[in-house]
């Protein structure tokens, strides 16, 4: 009965736009498909609604009414009996394939879940700027306690000024460089600095061991040389032990979850699970050409546009701020032969690997290149500020420090500049 009252409601008002505005198709109208298809194909080619007579000429049985509800109402119907349509077949496969397999079924649930979920949101409004006006002076007094930073700080001062922190309104960052160059270097590095604020932390870590990943967690939190921890150097055991036993009774968690962790390959599905899990402050995944593409794209750069666009839904869905490192390709590439930091080149957009779309789907990127200890750090994209600005640091990777390439001269509080050789070394 619905399907009729809807177009009822369209003829009387001789528009479309409660179809329009609703995002309904003909997949709605599963009785009156083919009066549905009429009057659209008639609006197409003449302009307009056809009226009553035309429609009782094509379709003699058509019932013609007085509807009175509420455009609402009769969206929320249709809605609920074509959500109803789609999942009645899906229950009975999903019974089927529990039976056969409940670790695949489970998987054949979480594909089409994002699916019913937004068949499920029923009537959409917009946002009137005019009434919903006392909200932003909420948001504004926040951040003007808050003063310049509006997230989570990057442990970066430099980078702080520019970015304002990372921020939880759909914070989705690229960290992008070439092979080697220590981007899970980077990302955790963020990841610590921010677990260091008392924000708890997820990280899909897809590549590099546990271990290998816990001890660089102790040399960005505590500054323990990577080599020292990795080695087993007798020299700091006593130092290290303290530290440990001073950690074990932390009660921020740091999660890292491996590919052991979970069942078959990630997806963004089992992320926002992970997320719907452990509720954390800032989320890190290293990195997202390890992630199945739910979708089934098949090309590498249809792939990475579904998965970096279901990303960005994610960070925005659970106010999180999410960052992933990602390669850029071989055009990137310079010559280890720089002797200055200034001749040091970052890796362009246009050079990340895979898809133009990692960078359209990012709310930011950035990109940086590092030549021994010398760092140049450059902010390409960044919706909530400014963009595309270098910044210059020494990068003690062993020890995870990392230092503004300007710094202050204590003694009288004046900026001095350094001159930085390849390995790190102040030649003043």
């Amino acid at each position: 009965m619905v399907e009729l009252q809807v177009l009822n409601k369209i003829l009387y008002e001789r528009s479309l736009s409660i179809l329009r505005q609703n995002d309904i198709t003909d997949d709605y109208f599963m009785v009156y498909k083919e009066e549905y298809n009429f009057i659209k194909e008639h609006y197409k080619k003449y302009g307009n609604i056809p009226d009553k007579t035309t429609i009782l000429d094509k379709f003699q049985d058509f019932d013609m009414l007085e509807i009175e509800e509420s455009n609402r109402y009769l969206i929320e119907q249709l809605k609920e009996q074509y959500l109803f349509s789609q999942m009645s077949p899906f229950i009975r496969q999903l019974a089927k394939k529990t039976e056969e397999d409940s670790n695949e079924a489970f998987e054949y649930l979480k594909t089409k879940m994002d699916e019913f979920n937004k068949i499920h949101n029923n009537y959409k409004e917009g946002v009137d700027l005019v009434k919903s006006a006392p909200e932003r002076l909420d948001k504004f007094r926040k951040r003007a306690e808050q003063e310049d930073m509006q997230g989570i700080s990057t442990g970066i001062e430099e980078l702080d000024d520019i970015l304002g922190g990372w921020n939880s309104e759909g914070d989705f960052t690229s960290i992008i460089a070439r092979t080697s160059k220590g981007k899970t270097w980077l990302l955790m590095f963020f990841l610590v600095q921010a677990w260091k604020q008392g924000k708890s932390v997820l990280l899909y870590e897809g590549e590099m061991p546990l271990d290998v990943m816990s001890y660089r967690f102790d040399t960005l939190n505590k500054h323990f040389s990577n080599t020292d921890l990795m080695r087993g150097n007798k020299i700091i055991e006593k130092d290290y032990e303290e530290y440990i036993d001073d950690l074990k009774n932390g009660e921020v968690p740091f999660i890292i979850i491996k590919p052991r962790d979970i069942q078959g390959r990630l997806t963004v599905s089992k992320i926002e699970g992970l997320i719907e899990k452990y509720n954390p402050d800032i989320v890190g995944i290293d990195q997202i050409s390890l992630i199945h593409d739910e979708l089934g794209g098949a090309q590498r750069t249809v792939r990475y546009e579904n998965i970096t666009s279901e990303l960005y839904q994610l960070a925005e869905k659970y106010a999180v701020p999410i960052l992933t490192p990602h390669q850029a390709n071989r055009d990137a590439d310079q010559e280890e032969t720089v002797e200055a930091i200034d001749e040091i080149e970052v890796p362009k957009i246009s050079e990340i690997y895979g898809a133009d779309a990692i960078a359209h789907n990012c709310r930011r990127v950035i990109t940086f290149n590092k030549i021994d200890k010398m760092m140049k750090l450059c902010v390409k994209k960044n919706n909530f500020g400014k963009a595309d600005i270098d910044l210059l640091f020494i990068w003690d990777m062993d020890k995870g420090i990392i230092n503004p390439y300007l710094q202050v001269d204590n003694s009288d509080g004046e900026k001095k500049t350094q001159r930085i050789d390849r390995e790190g070394v102040d030649l003043f």
